[in-house]
């Protein structure tokens, strides 16, 4: 799981001019790669969301048919805490300052997921490792799905793009519940980068879950009139809405059509260059909507944003542009569709490793 190395750095030559011209752009323009006024401004609405929407129902004001719609508006504000604030801090992408970026990271803490575990996760293992198989903690989908080649196939995975949206609405709950604790006390972190989980962060890990599981279930148990069972569908109800968006938003990046899944060869690297194994295993959607954009905090602009982490994502949509210009240059292929499209490569990919061995 540690991170990956290569045999050769094909493609040399589009690697350098593609850094020498994203420079350029930033150092043209006279603009940060971290966060600009409207990101500050986006920043204030995802937390202003997020907090007087959990006002309103602790506030226990609303009717229960508005309540359900609220409660549903209030999963969409922590997707969009995620995916907008916490996704770039983490990646140290938001601000300059390394200590911003790790308080800001936290907001992960605020809708249930570990900031450390994801850390871990998705930066460590899945940024420097993409779709490889035995290597990336983003494909491995269980017994129930089969993300990549090297999972064990089932016979029931031949249907799994038809029941994979039902098991996407369990996601953040796994994270909650189990995925986060696999990562930081059922896998060596000396398996990882070579280091060993600080007690400071299994203490800050505990603490958190805790405080959320209060603040989401025991706080309104206590105060609100509804009872407990209706509370506690509520809770799902949120944490539904918050799993199909992290799924549908996240996973066809990778696992559509045309992507690979890597292997390291005998001398455990990979045949290859860094940059084109990026572009080999990721694709982008609907990269010039400013909408997507906004939305999904640029995670619909994965090939860049996993070519440049720490480039803020409201700068990802011209530096796609320059990305594609310069890989049509050289030859090498962008992956890249519309929303719709991405989605129905996904659920395609999904069918053929549900049927091939």
């Amino acid at each position: 799981m540690r991170k990956a190395s290569f045999t050769n750095n094909e493609a040399g030559n589009f690697v350098r001019e593609l850094n020498r011209r994203v420079n350029e752009y930033f150092l043209k323009n006279g603009i940060s790669k971290h966060a600009n006024t409207w990101m500050v401004f986006k920043i204030i609405i995802c937390f202003s969301l997020y907090i007087s929407l959990y006002a309103v129902i602790m506030l226990d004001i609303i009717p229960p048919v508005y309540l359900v719609l609220i409660i549903f508006l209030f999963g969409l504000s922590c997707a969009l805490l995620g995916f907008n604030v916490a996704h770039d801090a983490s990646h140290g992408a938001l601000f300059s300052s390394r200590s911003l970026n790790l308080i800001f990271s936290y907001s992960f803490e605020l809708i249930g997921i570990s900031s450390y575990a994801w850390h871990l996760k998705h930066n460590v293992v899945h940024h420097n490792n993409p779709n490889l198989q035995y290597g990336d903690f983003d494909i491995e989908g269980g017994p129930i799905l089969r993300f990549s080649p090297a999972d064990k196939k089932q016979p029931y995975h031949r249907y799994q793009h038809i029941y994979a949206p039902f098991v996407y609405l369990l996601l953040s709950l796994a994270m909650l519940f189990f995925l986060d604790f696999k990562v930081v006390f059922g896998t060596k972190r000396e398996e990882i980068d070579g280091k060993k989980h600080p007690l400071k962060q299994k203490i800050i890990f505990i603490v958190a879950k805790i405080l959320y599981l209060f603040l989401m279930l025991g706080l309104p148990i206590i105060l609100l009139h509804y009872p407990w069972w209706q509370i506690l569908l509520g809770f799902f109800l949120m944490h539904f809405t918050l799993s199909i968006l992290l799924s549908i938003i996240l996973l066809p990046a990778h696992v559509f059509e045309l992507t690979e899944y890597p292997v390291r060869e005998a001398d455990g690297r990979i045949r290859g260059g860094w940059s084109l194994y990026q572009m080999r295993t990721t694709m982008d959607y609907s990269r010039k909507s400013k909408l997507c954009n906004f939305l999904f905090g640029g995670l619909n602009i994965n090939v860049v944003h996993h070519l440049f982490p720490k480039i803020c994502h409201v700068h990802l949509i011209p530096v796609s542009d320059i990305l594609r210009t310069t890989a049509d240059e050289h030859g090498i292929t962008y992956h890249t569709k519309s929303i719709w499209a991405a989605m129905k490569s996904h659920f395609a990919e999904l069918r053929k490793l549900g049927r091939q061995q």
